[in-house]
């Protein structure tokens, strides 16, 4: 990291950056539990080293795993599946450093872009709507959407209408529980009710297509 040289405007130098270790923190029988194999990339500055280390055998042309924290740093193989490459990996002990916590950057270094450079997701689902039919892929607005939702939702997770019944009454008191124990209530009631799942989906595809919306609206 670059400083400002004092006393000189404009000049800059290379500094280091130090590294936080929370062992600082600790009582000294907290330290003494610690034992030599169970430290990390604490104190000194942050400094990212081989991910692997050569081995004395072979004359170096072989590489190792490093004796503390070494496991699932390194090489990664090609999967037996081929679905995952071949690449160089950090693991979660040495390849997340922390600073000081008292550290101070120039305000030049972190200034906050006011450029609008990113989207939201109906902006996506519009995109992906565009891409699906350029593709010629027979797909509805709903279904499109759904495609959209399930990439770049952080969820993962996509709206959709598991089932649906249509039924006479006015307790309230049922909304608390699940579909599948409220249907349970009625067969022991002896109470008639009809699915109208297929209906709904029907409904809530016609309204997609007409507004994009995926909030179903009802007019009871």
């Amino acid at each position: 990291m670059s400083r400002a040289v004092a006393g000189s405007p404009g000049s800059r130098e290379w500094a280091e950056i130090k590294r936080w270790d929370p062992r600082l923190h600790m009582t000294q029988a907290q330290q003494q539990k610690v034992g030599v194999f169970s430290r990390g990339p604490y104190g000194g500055v942050i400094k990212f080293d081989p991910t692997m280390r050569q081995r004395a055998a072979g004359g170096g042309a072989t590489l190792g795993h490093w004796v503390q924290h070494g496991k699932d740093q390194g090489w990664v193989p090609l999967s037996t599946d081929k679905k995952v490459s071949g690449h160089w990996a950090w693991n979660d002990v040495w390849g997340k450093q922390s600073s000081v916590l008292d550290l101070e950057v120039g305000t030049e270094f972190v200034k906050y872009s006011s450029r609008r450079n990113c989207i939201d997701l109906m902006g996506i689902r519009l995109l992906v709507s565009q891409v699906l039919q350029r593709c010629m892929m027979n797909m509805s607005n709903r279904q499109a959407v759904l495609v959209a939702d399930s990439i770049f939702n952080r969820a993962g997770v996509v709206p959709g209408i598991y089932q649906a019944i249509l039924a006479q009454g006015t307790d309230y008191r049922m909304e608390k529980i699940g579909l599948s124990d409220i249907m349970a209530r009625f067969e022991e009631r002896k109470k008639p009710y009809v699915d109208v799942t297929r209906e709904m989906v029907f409904e809530h595809e016609r309204q997609i297509a007409c507004n994009g919306d995926l909030a179903l609206q009802l007019q009871l």
